[in-house]
């Protein structure tokens, strides 16, 4: 008798700087890639045993070095996709909200430095844990 498939399990949670209900855009991006992702999972991994829930987490201004963090199922997406390098950048959007100069994490990957996760990178680490997509 062939055993059921297993239930694979996703937790994305999304770490980002909140003022009274205001994000900055950076991360406002972020999140919206978060759920555009989430979206073409649940209509690619439909008929696969799998399950996505996200969690957000909203962090004051004295957690905001930890700002536009996505962890999967714990494990942040600098240590998902290799060579991936994080840096600060000054956020002046963050900087607007906190009332001071602030930086946000930025990633780095082959040269080139974002400052909002890409969509592309948020959906890659997804498959790599799930194995329904595309």
């Amino acid at each position: 008798m062939k055993a059921a498939p297993k239930m694979k399990y996703l937790e994305i949670k999304w770490k980002h700087f909140d003022k009274d209900g205001k994000i900055c855009n950076r991360c406002f991006n972020t999140g919206q890639n978060i759920q555009r992702v989430i979206a073409k999972l649940k209509s690619e991994c439909l008929p696969a045993k799998v399950r996505v829930k996200f969690r957000e987490v909203k962090l004051p201004v004295e957690k905001l070095g930890e700002s536009n963090t996505i962890l999967f199922n714990g494990i942040p997406i600098e240590r998902m996709i290799s060579k991936i390098t994080l840096y600060e950048t000054t956020c002046g959007s963050c900087s607007a909200l906190a009332g001071k100069l602030s930086s946000c994490r930025a990633l780095q990957y082959q040269k080139e430095t974002y400052d909002t996760v890409p969509e592309d990178f948020i959906y890659e680490v997804s498959c790599k844990i799930l194995g329904c997509c595309g």
